[in-house]
């Protein structure tokens, strides 16, 4: 599976430079990002999950984070009323094998537990902070790790800037991603059910097919804690797979972006430009010039719409100059075509015969050269997009043939 995962990271490598001049920078950058992540991930063990806790404040992630662990590595209560910073806890027994790709995490705070080798588990700063750097170190971890349990208490499960500022636009990580509806030993026993499944709705809302729910609570001195071996269970089970899913879940977005961006290889262009050309050469024999420059400079808008990168760019030029290009070219066909009709037909016709086969001349050269200034211009990018619509969709086939390994 590593070596498969490296021949598909080298192929998408190829594509985006296929894509240069084709596809804005910034759209190449993030996929240039994801690839390198995945890079990175694969230098380290796929054995070991990484998984972030995720939610707002009061919702019990701390008490989660050290009752999954077993221990007390992170301060809760008055102490550590809010999660301000990121805590990593690694596997003491095997934390070098793991630690040098959870340096390069950013400014984590890093203890140890004796707990699953399998589990480094990170606690995030609340995602509803009022500090915007809080918020923004979430946001900056979640792609690096494999799993996200995202954790709600009883009261705030509802709550919109969870569901509309995060979930709603993650939905495709939905395979890495648990839900725990914690602190159930604040209501009735006979409520959890119901209250799980309005939870498991709200998602359902988000967009979210099958969610893993999971209800909890840490427990604190004598109560004891209630749902964690089953949350715990469902992790174990999934370690082995969730960095592969990861990434695989990353690898199918750089497709995609990718592909939408350079738009459908499909859409019959030069058919749609010869039917153009037909109108605007009708035009032009009704000396309705302006009109024809008109249609030429709306085709090449539309088909900017269609393109990316320097193709649109040039396509958009095009349009912008077809007024001007209409003109020249014109002014060219009164000139040279008579001249050249001269030259190889001397003075063997009359005027009127001269006339009409000039005027049939005329049009063929004008047409002619309002192919090539136009859109024989655009055609390289339109063939280049094509190949790259063609490795794109290789690569899809392939990313979706490796998820059967890591399924189940």
């Amino acid at each position: 599976m590593h070596d498969q995962l490296v021949d598909v990271l080298d192929r998408v490598d190829s594509t985006l430079a296929r894509s240069h001049g084709l596809v804005p920078d910034a759209a190449l950058d993030r996929t240039a990002l994801a690839t390198r992540r995945i890079r990175n991930r694969l230098d380290y063990p796929l054995d070991m999950a990484i998984v972030a806790l995720a939610g707002g404040t009061g919702s019990g992630k701390s008490s989660l984070f050290n009752a999954i662990l077993g221990g007390e590595p992170a301060e809760v209560g008055g102490i550590r009323p809010t999660t301000s910073s990121a805590l990593v806890s690694l596997p003491r027994q095997r934390s070098r094998e793991i630690a040098g790709y959870v340096s390069r995490l950013g400014d984590l705070e890093v203890v140890s537990h004796d707990g699953f080798a399998w589990l480094v588990l990170i606690d995030l700063p609340d995602t509803d902070s009022v500090e915007v750097d809080h918020r923004i170190g979430v946001e900056t971890l979640l792609p690096s790790v494999d799993a996200v349990i995202w954790v709600v208490d009883v009261e705030k499960y509802r709550d919109q800037s969870l569901h509309h500022g995060f979930l709603s636009n993650l939905t495709h990580y939905e395979s890495q991603f648990v839900f725990v509806v914690n602190q159930i030993d604040r209501i009735p026993q006979a409520e959890v059910s119901a209250l799980s499944q309005d939870f498991a709705d709200a998602l359902a809302e988000d967009g979210y097919r099958s969610p893993n729910v999971y209800p909890t609570s840490a427990g604190t001195g004598i109560t004891q804690s209630k749902g964690i071996d089953q949350l715990v269970s469902h992790l174990q089970f999934r370690a082995d797979g969730f960095a592969l899913e990861r990434m695989l879940a990353d690898l199918d977005r750089a497709v995609e972006d990718l592909a939408d961006i350079l738009g459908d290889g499909s859409v019959q262009l030069e058919p749609a430009w010869e039917t153009t050309l037909d109108e605007v050469i009708e035009l032009v024999k009704r000396g309705e010039s302006v009109a024809a420059s008109r249609l030429i400079a709306a085709f090449f808008e539309r088909l900017a719409d269609n393109l990316s990168g320097n193709g649109a760019e040039v396509a958009m030029g095009i349009s912008a100059h077809a007024g001007e290009t209409m003109s020249r070219v014109n002014q060219e066909a009164m000139t040279e075509v008579p001249a050249q009709m001269e030259k190889e037909a001397g003075q063997r016709w009359g005027r009127a015969t001269k006339i009409d086969a000039a005027t049939g001349e005329r049009l063929v050269w004008l047409r002619s050269r309002l192919e090539e200034t136009t859109f024989e211009q655009v055609k390289p990018y339109l063939h280049d997009r094509g190949v790259a619509r063609a490795h794109l969709a290789e690569l899809a086939i392939e990313v979706g043939a490796l998820r059967p390994a890591t399924d189940g």
